[in-house]
């Protein structure tokens, strides 16, 4: 393998990696101007100019604690096919917890290697936050303290509530069909059986469904809250390599004034932003007459996703930090993102 295609090679899996994580959970290590070339030929995918200077970046595992995968791409030499180094920090970790997931990253690596894995990083980083995911005490000194202070906000909140002490915004009743549109990160959607199943549930639980098969793999749904709330639950009780809630958005939909429920319902489904181009959707001329009947759409790349978001009017900040986008005129404003 040439020094271009290394290179290349090395640029594709940043930019799967900058796809499948959030503006938050990536930062640019090295020197500012180093960070910034690197960024432009990620985000522009051009030709990339330069001599083959190691390429370096964090992706973040955790928040609370801090828990960082560093990356570094040595810098090439000639044809020479150079490795890649990777290694966890978390300085507020405790060191039996580090020890275990340096573990983990270490027996992924190897394995990623004799497999001749294209994308060795992509596939370490994804099996270290699946087997955070199904060890969450490693980090559960943070969590807990989250939790409790959650807890002491509820009492204060309900303390209040039994004083009167709740303004008229909080004690109005309304009539209002609370909805939920959540977005899904996924490793890969490739299982056909995957999809029948989500693609019944959508029928079933009348939820608008869109996804976007393939590495990595993208799930948007919308509906009723409680329906939407059934279905997280179902796609979290399937086998993934790896599976993240990205966004959850609620919000009320006020139906006409005498509406009967059935009418509020049938109302709020066709008002939801992935219902816009559906091809489950019934035409508008038949809305009044069609019964709904929500279903799942599937595409092929995150182009065609990137459309049918734009036509639906999903809030830009919502969809681009799902599929953690980043255009080129928010990188030439925002400059490079440095190391954490």
């Amino acid at each position: 393998m040439t020094a271009e295609q290394r290179r290349q090679q090395q640029l594709d899996e940043v930019r799967l990696l900058r796809a499948s994580v959030g503006e938050d959970e990536f930062v640019w290590r090295g020197f500012e101007e180093d960070a910034a070339r690197m960024a432009r030929a990620v985000v522009e995918e051009d030709g990339l100019e330069d001599d083959g200077s190691a390429i370096e970046f964090g992706l973040r595992l955790h928040s609370q604690p801090e828990l960082w995968l560093i990356v570094e791409f040595p810098q090439l030499k000639g044809d020479e096919a150079a490795g890649v180094r990777m290694y966890l920090t978390a300085p507020d970790l405790g060191r039996s917890s580090l020890e275990q997931l340096k573990a983990v990253l270490a027996t992924h690596e190897r394995e990623a290697r004799e497999e001749g894995f294209d994308n060795v990083v992509f596939d370490s980083f994804t099996a270290v936050q699946s087997y955070l995911s199904d060890h969450p005490e490693l980090v559960e000194t943070a969590k807990d303290a989250e939790k409790q202070e959650a807890e002491a906000e509820a009492e204060v909140e309900e303390v209040k509530q039994k004083s009167g002490q709740v303004n008229d915004k909080q004690q109005r009743v309304t009539d209002e069909v609370r909805m939920a549109r959540v977005i899904f990160w996924t490793h890969h959607l490739k299982a056909p059986s995957k999809k029948r199943d989500m693609a019944s549930w959508c029928a079933e639980l009348d939820v608008w469904g869109l996804v976007k098969s393939g590495y990595p793999g993208f799930l948007c749904f919308e509906g009723q809250e409680d329906d939407v709330g059934e279905m997280v639950r179902r796609i979290k009780a399937l086998q993934w390599h790896a599976i993240t809630v990205k966004t959850d958005e609620r919000y009320g939909f006020t139906p006409p004034p005498g509406s009967a429920d059935d009418n509020a319902n049938v109302a709020a489904l066709l008002c939801c932003r992935l219902a816009t181009g559906h091809t489950a959707r019934p035409d508008k001329k038949q809305d009044r007459e069609a019964k709904v009947r929500p279903g799942m759409d599937e595409v092929e790349s995150i182009k065609e996703l990137l459309e049918r978001l734009e036509m639906a009017d999903v809030p830009n900040d919502e969809y681009q930090y799902a599929l953690a986008l980043r255009t080129k005129r928010q990188l030439h404003a925002d400059g490079p993102l440095t190391r954490p």
